[in-house]
């Protein structure tokens, strides 16, 4: 659903910084909207739409802020000092979701760490 070219420029590309300035889709909007204009589905839809969603939002909101105010995600190393990037077409396909192979990431400390 996210790779739709009808909704994104260049979807098979990753590209965050699409979603930066964009206040138009933030969990809750997305939640309420109708079928057509959302861009996730990960709390359901209609009747079946989880009640807790807008704590969910706000506590992940909390959770991320944490984790970029005090490090930074980097790939890991492979044994020549080289970044290893996770391959983003290999992925497992549990039928209804599609999720990523294991893949490392590391977490280092920021020097300008704001918490």
């Amino acid at each position: 659903m996210s790779r739709s070219a009808e909704n994104y420029n260049k979807p098979e590309i990753f590209m965050p910084e699409r979603f930066m300035d964009d206040l138009s889709h933030q969990l809750h909007i997305s939640v309420n909207a109708s079928i057509e204009k959302r861009d996730q589905f990960m709390f359901c839809w209609g009747r079946r739409m989880c009640p807790g969603v807008h704590l969910a939002e706000v506590q992940m909101f909390h959770i991320w802020v944490r984790v970029f105010a005090t490090s930074t995600i980097v790939p890991p190393l492979d044994e020549k000092e080289r970044p290893v990037y996770p391959d983003l077409d290999n992925c497992y396909d549990g039928g209804i979701i599609v999720k990523p192979l294991k893949s490392r990431l590391r977490f280092v400390e920021r020097s300008d760490c704001l918490i």
